[in-house]
């Protein structure tokens, strides 16, 4: 799975927060300015990396095109230490989001050990595993033999493992 990109997250968060789900910039400035104001800091980022500036600058009020600006020039010249608070934080969410995959998949790789040791404790197949729980059976192979932590995702490694923990050989 690809890492996703800052940008990537900018319109995935911005879209998110957004009423509309749009990426219009106008329509979110408005929006914004209305009665969505925790929308401003995700909008202003995205209008940046998206280079959409020129865009954005068309809507802004006076206050928010001084703000703007600054903002402009901190990520120009990568000051990104004297970022407001609320800029920062979005920046400390999309790290937030780089490092889940990565505690995911060494969550997940840890099941894989425990599934594998249940497995041969309960002398249980793939097959039946995969067909007891509708998983794919080419994911669930890569999963196991392969380890390959994103062939399965963390809630359906969980079901197996639950569902292992529980099985009784009749």
């Amino acid at each position: 799975m690809r890492k996703q990109t800052l940008l990537g997250f900018l319109s995935e968060y911005t879209r998110y927060l957004s009423y509309s789900g749009s990426l219009n910039i106008h329509s979110l400035y408005s929006e914004m300015n209305e009665k969505n104001h925790r929308l401003k800091e995700p909008l202003f980022l995205y209008s940046y990396y998206s280079r959409k500036s020129e865009v954005l600058k068309k809507y802004l009020t006076d206050k928010d095109k001084a703000e703007f600006s600054h903002l402009e020039k901190l990520l120009t010249e990568n000051r990104l230490s004297e970022l407001p608070t609320d800029y920062a934080k979005v920046f400390n969410s999309y790290q937030c989001k780089l490092g889940k995959t990565d505690n995911e998949n060494r969550v997940k790789s840890l099941m894989i050990d425990r599934i594998i040791k249940l497995k041969q404790e309960k002398n249980i197949s793939n097959y039946k595993i995969y067909t007891s729980l509708g998983i794919n059976p080419g994911n669930f192979n890569d999963f196991i033999k392969n380890r390959k932590t994103n062939k399965l995702g963390l809630q359906k490694s969980r079901e197996v493992l639950q569902f292992l923990e529980s099985y009784n050989n009749e």
